[in-house]
């Protein structure tokens, strides 16, 4: 968060609403990984920083990555996060809004490709996101695998270029993350160090693409994997 030089853009001293009001970018995000016993004692505190600012609090399961001593034990599922929200809108003194009271959340539309589960308090400013990889994933519509720059009929089924752009996952390194908890990975910095073409690369790319599963398998398996420290993935 903090680019060299840069760090005083953003807040240095508690999340609080007068330091989002300072420091918020128009599309301004915060993310949540909620761990059992850190800081899930939070999760309304920060449901709560939408009621007055246009911010998106996105509350993310804790996911399993080399390093950051994952168990089940300290993952706080989805279900349960929706819970906590409801719950603390409802305890909350918000004499505008009958539903906001009742602690109703309004599901909102949700794009191609959209990783979470969005949601408005009536009357509120700000919007609540669930990023729900463990408990309730999002395989089948997720955006990180294609690219509109690799159409090729030969592929099955061949890209469409006139859909909207989707991402691919490139490392710092050069290796190609199709898949955020796969451990398979295609180094395309030695590929065009070793001569790789455009079409070459775009072969390689394709080929990743292709071999990419339908569905990455479920938390107690990947929490076995080996697989790369968030910190040098990304997001």
């Amino acid at each position: 968060m903090t680019v060299e030089g840069r760090a005083h853009l953003f807040p240095s001293g508690p999340l609080t609403p007068n330091s989002i009001r300072r420091h918020r970018h128009p599309a301004s995000k915060i993310n949540v990984v909620v761990m059992r016993g850190v800081n899930d004692d939070e999760v309304g505190d920060f449901a709560m920083l939408t009621q007055h600012e246009p911010v998106n609090v996105r509350f993310i399961e804790y996911m399993p990555f080399d390093g950051n001593v994952w168990s089940n034990a300290k993952m706080v599922p989805y279900a349960e996060l929706l819970e906590r929200v409801r719950s603390a809108v409802a305890s909350a003194s918000l004499p505008s809004e009958p539903e906001s009271r009742a602690g109703a959340l309004e599901l909102l539309p949700a794009p191609a490709g959209e990783v979470a589960k969005n949601f408005r308090v009536p009357g509120f400013r700000g919007t609540v996101s669930f990023v729900t990889s463990m408990t309730s994933h999002f395989c089948g519509d997720c955006n990180r695998s294609e690219c509109c720059l690799l159409y090729d009929e030969s592929l099955s089924p061949p890209v469409d270029t006139r859909t909207p752009p989707r991402r691919l996952r490139l490392l710092a390194d050069g290796s190609l993350k199709v898949c955020l908890f796969g451990a398979n990975e295609v180094s395309l910095r030695d590929a065009m160090r070793e001569g790789a073409t455009d079409d070459d690369l775009r072969l390689i790319i394709g080929a990743a693409v292709k071999r990419k599963k339908a569905q990455h398998a479920g938390m107690f398996e990947l929490a076995a994997t080996s697989n790369r420290p968030m910190i040098t993935i990304g997001g």
